[in-house]
């Protein structure tokens, strides 16, 4: 099985039949639950659903979440409803 390196820590390579469409490993190293990050992550989501996908309708938002003893963490949300956007 061919592994990722990420600090020192191999990561297993799995299998994504949209591997030569998204650079899988840019993921994989993005702090997704800072604020800045999750940002990021609601912003290229949303251009994946739209450009790609073609659903215009597609909407990615970061709400933050409760605090708690190692810090504030902030999530991506979205309004599929069952994976899908609404029409």
């Amino acid at each position: 099985m061919e592994t990722l390196e990420f600090g020192s820590i191999p990561l297993p390579r799995i299998y994504n039949p949209y591997a030569d469409k998204v650079n899988t490993t840019v993921f994989a190293r993005c702090d997704h639950t800072s604020k800045s990050g999750a940002q990021t992550l609601a912003s290229r989501l949303e251009d994946y659903w739209r450009q790609r996908l073609g659903f215009p309708n597609a909407k990615f938002w970061t709400e933050k979440q409760s605090d708690t003893g190692r810090g504030t963490r902030y999530a991506v949300r979205s309004n599929l409803v069952d994976g899908v956007p609404p029409k």
